[in-house]
């Protein structure tokens, strides 16, 4: 499985069949996963004799950090069809807040967790370096009473109730 956002783009594209020509891996099926964007792709594929699937493996996980895309490289069988759990992020995702942005403005620290965080987006700061330091920023805080100001007012995705509802009706476990 292939995504890349917004899209994927050529040559993503090409990298991977570029892969799968010199290792002569025949392709079987391509199957779209996206609706609108040419985002997520399927390929079953079928590994001659005498590839090795960690070597394959690896050569895919370098394409992933060249072309800023994400690969899953897995067996097509039962096992894998018998997986029920889908795994979700949060912020933006099944909300439309990000939630420390929503704890900084109840604790009086907006601005400044605001500068920490685009500081990182620009890349001036580590991730985890930016995100400890907008979590100390809330320290000495109440975290019970923050925490209950933020869930009410947390906005749901249109859509996201429906999914989990769905996917729990489905017999799926989910994870956030």
């Amino acid at each position: 499985t292939l995504v890349q956002k917004p899209q994927i783009t050529a040559a993503s594209l090409s990298a991977v069949f570029g892969l799968f020509r010199d290792r002569a891996v025949n392709l079987i099926r391509i199957e779209r996963l996206s609706l609108h964007q040419l985002a997520a792709l399927k390929f079953t594929v079928e590994l001659p004799d005498g590839v090795e699937k960690s070597g394959f493996s690896n050569d895919l996980m370098e394409a992933s950090k060249q072309h800023g895309i994400d690969i899953a490289f897995q067996k097509d069988n039962l096992d894998r069809w018998m997986r029920r759990l889908v795994v979700f992020d949060m912020d933006s995702t099944l909300i439309q807040q990000e939630v420390i942005d929503e704890l900084a403005k109840i604790a009086c620290v907006e601005d400044e967790v605001k500068k920490l965080t685009e500081a990182a987006m620009r890349g001036e700061l580590n991730f985890f370096e930016s995100l400890k330091s907008r979590v100390a920023l809330l320290e000495g805080q109440n975290a019970e009473r923050l925490f209950d100001e933020v869930k009410k007012n947390l906005i749901f995705t249109p859509g996201a109730k429906k999914l989990c509802s769905t996917l729990r009706r489905l017999g799926y476990k989910m994870a956030v």
